[in-house]
């Protein structure tokens, strides 16, 4: 399971980091400002920059829940401003549009699950939380478990993956 939840965190965050890059070219502004985003030079960008951050912060698994929520302020207003699809005419269009929408959509819901559950066992936040913990068993932290595991043992809560 921790090298499941590590490959969700790295596929995730290559489609967030590769949206996030795409916020910084032209094309992806004036696109933004034509449906409609107010100050798209200023707003677009600084998604992009929303978007990147989170996608290192799940990625690494350092501050993964706030990663999280910084992705769903990114990938919730795209859903439902960029990609209108049910006000398109052309049937091409539509379909384009519908596609990028449920990918926001899927976006939407892994986010929101790394904001409750967090980056699981193989992360930095289940190195620190182990490093903090008070319990006997989990102070001795090594490189050598954290890579082996602790016979399924939870290391970040009650709702870690």
């Amino acid at each position: 399971m921790k090298v499941l939840t590590l490959t969700v965190r790295i596929c995730f965050s290559l489609v967030l980091f590769a949206t996030g890059l795409s916020d910084f070219w032209d094309r992806t502004i004036d696109y933004a400002g034509a449906h409609g985003v107010p100050l798209p030079y200023l707003i677009i960008p600084l998604s992009g920059v929303f978007a990147t951050l989170s996608a290192l912060s799940i990625l690494s698994g350092f501050k993964a829940r706030a990663g999280a929520w910084l992705a769903i302020l990114f990938v919730l207003p795209v859903a439902f401003v960029t990609n209108k699809f049910w006000l398109a005419s052309d049937p091409l269009q539509m379909a384009l549009l519908a596609d990028d929408f449920i990918k926001d959509i899927l976006m939407l819901g892994a986010a929101f699950a790394f904001a409750y559950f967090g980056a699981g066992q193989l992360s930095f936040d289940a190195m620190a939380m182990n490093a903090t913990s008070t319990e006997p068993e989990k102070v001795a932290f090594s490189y050598d478990k954290f890579l082996n595991g602790y016979n399924n043992e939870v290391l970040c809560n009650d709702h870690s993956l």
